[in-house]
């Protein structure tokens, strides 16, 4: 009995220290990647409808910072699908947001957004991301209609175009 309860006392001791030695190699307290690149791209947005005649030099340079395609954020349902899904929320809504602002801009704007989001694919956008993204854009959809009604009806197609095709207008 006595040297039954040395190798138990012995194996919990073991594990003991295997379980103090463990590495944790993910660590969900360190930033998202993806998130961070999503929320440049809002940023590029708003630079955008604050200066419009440097759309062009500000694309190319969020090229060279952040990435090419949004093909380099693929897969985004891989992890942390409700941080994404609110960075991607909030930049669709930088995005209404400097159309509202600049609708002399427009095409700049869709153009940068095709490039840097991607339009609203379910094979790339889980139900469960895009309820974030929705949730996170809608204030902002909001915002925008009301800051220029005039521009409400092309608001909704530039979001379904992005939040996906069920809040489209008929």
């Amino acid at each position: 009995m006595k040297t039954l309860l040395q190798i138990f006392c012995v194996g919990a001791a073991a594990l003991m220290t295997l379980s103090a030695c463990k590495k944790e190699y993910y660590d969900t307290n360190e930033p998202d990647l993806k998130v961070i690149r999503m929320e440049a791209v809002g940023a590029l947005f708003e630079s955008i409808s604050r200066q419009p005649d440097m759309a062009d030099q500000l694309i190319q340079t969020a090229t060279q910072t952040i990435y090419a395609s949004y093909t380099a954020l693929l897969p985004l349902n891989d992890a942390a699908v409700n941080e994404r899904g609110v960075a991607r929320g909030n930049a669709v809504g930088s995005l209404l947001d400097a159309i509202a602002r600049q609708p002399e801009a427009q095409a700049s704007l869709e153009a940068a957004a095709e490039q840097f989001l991607g339009t609203y694919e379910a094979v790339n956008i889980t139900p469960e991301m895009n309820k974030y993204v929705k949730a996170t854009a809608s204030s902002y959809l909001s915002s925008s209609m009301a800051r220029n009604p005039d521009m409400a009806d092309e608001l909704m197609r530039v979001a379904a175009k992005y939040l996906g095709p069920d809040i489209a207008v008929d």
